[in-house]
């Protein structure tokens, strides 16, 4: 098998080598074309224009949009990377979202991206599950931490490399919360700032 493995020195604004700069909620919320709550129901890889790229496309099920427009109820997200027969293609610090996952999806832009579909990579991609004691849909990161709440006062403190997780995002319990944020109370507060930043 032939194994291209691609270290991310050009592939958008937030690439430097393999690494991601962190980005606000804020900042992502307003920067994104399309933020939605969807439901990944295929993937299919391709190769791209003249078979030098492998993509893979995820196919995922629109529940309800937050920001933008996006009357289709399905979307087609693509990622650079992944396995064609003998080809693969890598990409460093890029994960896919799997079969069956259902969370809220910050698109960057509806047209294709280099690399990454989503603002800000891992950033932004918040899994919707179910909390360990089955009575509640939360929300969490990629690494499956939950979020606790939205900090508006610490959005713009950004750590400089991404930690997968946007600047304003709780991941410990604090005075906003001691529980895990609700999905339902996830997207309101998303509403929320998209309402206070409207002229």
């Amino acid at each position: 098998m032939t194994c291209l493995l691609i270290l991310l020195a050009a592939w958008g604004p937030f690439a430097s080598g393999s690494s991601v700069a962190q980005v606000s909620l804020q900042e992502m919320l307003q920067d994104s074309e399309l933020v939605f709550e969807g439901r990944v129901i295929g993937q299919e890889v391709r190769a791209g224009a003249g078979k030098r790229a492998i993509f893979t496309f995820m196919t995922l099920e629109v529940l309800d949009v937050i920001k933008g427009a996006y009357p289709a109820e399905r979307i087609e997200l693509r990622y650079l990377g992944g396995t064609l027969g003998d080809q693969s293609l890598q990409v460093t610090d890029l994960h896919l979202p799997s079969v069956g996952d259902r969370g809220v999806f910050f698109v960057e832009t509806l047209g294709n991206s280099p690399a990454h579909p989503l603002y800000g990579w891992d950033q932004g991609h918040y899994r919707i599950v179910r909390d360990p004691q089955g009575q509640q849909e939360i929300v969490e990161n990629y690494r499956r931490q939950p979020i606790y709440g939205i900090d508006r006062t610490r959005m713009r403190n950004k750590s400089g490399l991404s930690t997968g997780t946007a600047s304003g995002l709780s991941l410990e319990p604090t005075a906003l919360g001691s529980e895990p944020l609700s999905a339902q109370d996830f997207k309101q507060e998303l509403r929320d700032l998209l309402m206070e930043a409207s002229p």
